[in-house]
């Protein structure tokens, strides 16, 4: 379970967001969050917008695709890792591919 809250982490939740996880979904749960006043609001299930940091994952498993050849050694997958990470974190360029989508 995500937790959101318009205050401080440490305060209050006031909302959920989740999928329909099992453990998120059986009747005790739903009755502790009822009993908080807890707003849930459900996504859907492997849905990247519900969980940011899915993005972080997506974007190099893509553009590692577009290499010319796969690493064939340990210095070589953390050489890709590495440029893989350093261009998905060029914020203009990640922006720019974003709205090409």
């Amino acid at each position: 379970m995500i937790r959101y809250t318009s205050r401080s982490w440490s305060g209050p939740i006031e909302s959920a967001r989740h999928g329909y996880a099992r453990p998120h979904t059986v009747a005790v749960m739903r009755q502790y969050l009822e009993k908080l006043d807890v707003s849930v609001t459900m996504w859907p299930a492997r849905s990247p917008d519900s969980i940011p940091i899915e993005h972080l994952w997506e974007e190099p498993k893509k553009t590692s695709k577009n290499r010319n050849r796969t690493p064939t050694s340990l210095g070589e997958l953390r050489t890709a890792i590495k440029e893989e990470w350093d261009r998905f974190f060029n914020l203009d360029a990640y922006e720019k591919r974003r709205n090409e989508r």
